[in-house]
């Protein structure tokens, strides 16, 4: 079987070989991307003076991160370690503050330190089940 043109055409089309004449006219072009100004950029969040940043989380995986921090300088203690040298102390002080129960807790080596924090805050949306 042989092959056959279908559609006619003489081939000097848009679809041919040949250049399309200019009309002069621009060419389309896609418009920039938006520049982020002022306006744009999101706002931090506000936080309230003195709530350390373990208790303004906003994903579980911060807890969750936080409160690997609390079980490590836990961990530490329980081994016979003083909390100050160890070298998750300046991160988990930086993170719960000083007066925090659960970085308190943490530094007299108690177990339950991490766990005690993930179950309680942010009012526990962030517990997972036992």
């Amino acid at each position: 079987m042989a092959w056959v043109k279908r559609g006619g055409g003489t081939g000097t089309g848009p679809y041919g070989r040949q250049a399309l004449p200019t009309t002069g006219a621009p060419t389309p072009r896609r418009p920039a991307p938006p520049v982020p100004g002022p306006a744009d950029s999101p706002e931090p969040s506000p936080a309230a003076p003195g709530v350390a940043p373990a208790y303004r989380v906003s994903q579980y995986s911060e807890v969750r991160n936080h409160k690997i921090l609390l079980d490590l300088l836990a961990q530490g203690v329980r081994a016979g370690r003083e909390p100050v040298l160890s070298m998750y102390y300046q991160d988990a002080l930086a993170t719960f503050g000083a007066d925090s129960v659960h970085f308190t807790a943490a530094c007299q080596g108690q177990a339950g330190a991490g766990t005690h924090y993930q179950h309680t805050v942010a009012g526990g949306r962030f517990r997972t089940p036992d």
